[in-house]
């Protein structure tokens, strides 16, 4: 067994060029599974941030059918129901604001200072934070409209509040998501409008991993009559779909990299072991045994693995953070820093470790299997043959279920979380099918280009017949990262235009004009004068003004 290791030891040494390879192929494909992973995680993120943003972070309301409010004691109810990440109370109610003789009509919320910032973002721009004392914040452009600083008084009808702080929304939420409010001490707001123990409404933050539909039936069953749970009026059913597209895009990037990193390096293996087949013959032929031999290029296969998987590791992270520039030049966005979870290095150790395994396993095999003589031979008789009609027909098999099956995804008659794993199955069947079409493909290329390349293609051409195993591995691994090229790309430029189609249907003009921020759930708003459209649509450059009229 020792000879063994020096002989594996002197084949690394006196072949550099060859274990570098070999090694690369392990970190190009950790690297990719690392990079594409934390990139994917990174981007969803930043989506359902922006989403967010503009429909809130709450999936669901929980809010008293026939009005009336909801029992404070109900808020550990829901809170405590499985996936449910928070449940924040509010006090919702539309108010006048008197501030220096001026009178806007304003929505009131009272929150709760713990809970609340799971559901709003926001910083403090001038002034303090809320305490458990008396005390408003305004949103600080819409104060500054009214003159309004911190430390001034203003009246809430007949009561009055002392403004501790002005807020700004955080990240990529617009100005106007808190104008036209008021944030109060939840207590403070059960006392200026005499609801003592009860709230309006429970917006409900559900866990990342948790379906919210799933959820929201929890959440119903547990509720008592009267009270309601149903997804906010902004979470409309375009964002939905637009979240399931870009989803769908980022599982079809993680995949096809995952599948373009194991041909590379099941390609760079096959290559090694044949190139050492002469050597490993003539071991054979002194005596090693078949279980020696594989064993020999198996160890070599798991270290090879080890190092590959921590340089790949490192190497991944470095393409995350490239990756995750790009995509903030490209979006134009700020996108969440990176994060390095257990899932990503499991991932990187078992698939580094695993393919290393497989990829050495099957060459060691057949090097094994072949008799010392054979084996001694030129060209190995495995890299002549043709493959078995059985991989053909099981080729053209799973083409067809997997294409029908990619099918139905896309005219609805599958659930589309099917269609990345079709998707994965109809390339490699296409892969099996390209050893009996080897032959006709490089002909008809021939013929084509036989008058240009002359001598030497006609030499080429019958090379890549006479080797027909390595030729389809290598047309494999060509096939498989030009379809995972074009497949990235296609997933990418997708994301992007849905993004942008729901941007563009969402938020329709270029300026919306208001008195005060429209509540979408109960329709509450300041009104303006009928004449001011005609006004407006008077002014240069204007191509259309619309109007629009909130009502219960």
């Amino acid at each position: 067994m020792r000879a063994l290791l020096r002989f594996s030891i002197r084949e690394v040494v006196s072949r550099p060029g060859r274990a570098t390879l070999t090694l690369l192929s392990i970190v190009i494909g950790v690297a990719a599974v690392v990079a594409v992973t934390i990139s994917t995680q990174t981007t969803r993120r930043a989506y359902r941030q922006m989403f967010a943003s503009v429909s809130g972070k709450a999936a669901l309301e929980v809010e008293a059918e026939a009005g009336g409010g909801l029992d404070e004691k109900l808020l550990d109810v829901v809170a405590q129901t499985p996936g449910v990440a928070a449940a924040v109370p509010l006090i919702q109610r539309p108010t006048v604001l008197i501030f220096r003789g001026q009178r806007v009509t304003v929505i009131a919320l009272g929150i709760d200072l713990q809970k609340d910032s799971a559901v709003r973002d926001y910083t403090i721009a001038k002034g303090r934070p809320l305490s458990e004392q008396p005390g408003a914040l305004l949103e600080a452009h819409f104060a500054e409209q009214l003159g309004i600083e911190p430390g001034d008084e203003i009246r809430l009808l007949t009561a009055r509040s002392s403004v501790v702080g002005l807020v700004k929304p955080r990240g990529t939420a617009s100005s106007f998501s808190l104008a036209g409010m008021v944030l109060l001490p939840l207590s403070q707001a059960q006392a200026i409008f005499g609801a003592r123990g009860r709230i309006d409404l429970i917006q409900v933050v559900v866990d990342e991993k948790a379906d919210p539909k799933q959820v929201m039936a929890r959440v119903a069953e547990l509720l008592p009559p009267g009270a309601v749970v149903r997804p906010p009026l902004t979470r409309t059913a375009q964002l939905e779909e637009t979240l399931l597209s870009t989803e769908e895009g980022l599982r079809l990037a993680t995949a096809f990299s995952l599948l373009l990193a194991a041909f590379i390096i099941l390609n760079t293996f096959l290559m090694n072991v044949g190139e050492r087949r002469q050597k490993l013959a003539i071991l054979r032929a002194v005596g090693a045994t078949r279980g020696q031999v594989c064993n020999m290029i198996l160890a070599e296969s798991l270290v090879m693995g080890l190092v590959g998987v921590v340089l790949g590791i490192a190497v991944g992270l470095l393409g995350a953070l490239l990756l995750s520039e790009s995509l903030n030049s490209l979006l134009q966005v700020t996108l969440p820093p990176i994060e390095i979870t257990p899932l990503v290095i499991f991932l990187a150790v078992v698939f580094g470790l695993g393919i290393a395994l497989v990829g050495a396993a099957v060459p060691a095999r057949r090097a094994a299997q072949v008799p010392p003589l054979e084996g001694m031979g030129a060209i190995p008789r495995e890299d002549t043959e043709r493959a078995s009609h059985k991989i053909a027909l099981f080729g053209a098999a799973l083409c067809a279920v997997s294409s029908a099956a990619l099918a139905g995804c896309i005219l609805g008659w599958l659930p589309m979380y099917l269609a990345v794993g079709t998707g994965v199955a109809l390339l490699l069947g296409t892969v099996m099918l390209l050893e009996p079409v080897l032959g006709a493909v490089s002909g008809g290329l021939m013929w084509l280009l036989g008058p240009l390349l002359r001598t030497e293609g006609r030499l080429a051409h019958r090379q890549v017949l006479r080797r027909r195993s390595r030729s389809t591995l290598t047309v494999g691994v060509l096939f498989v990262a030009s379809s995972t090229g074009v497949g990235l790309a296609s997933a990418i430029l997708d994301s992007i235009q849905d993004v942008r189609r729901w941007y563009e249907q969402v938020i329709v003009g270029d300026f919306i004009i208001r008195a005060m921020m429209p509540d979408m759930a109960t329709g509450l708003s300041a009104a303006l004068p009928d004449e001011l459209g005609q006004q407006l649509r008077s002014l240069p450059g204007l191509r259309s003004v619309d109007s629009a009229r909130f009502m219960t």
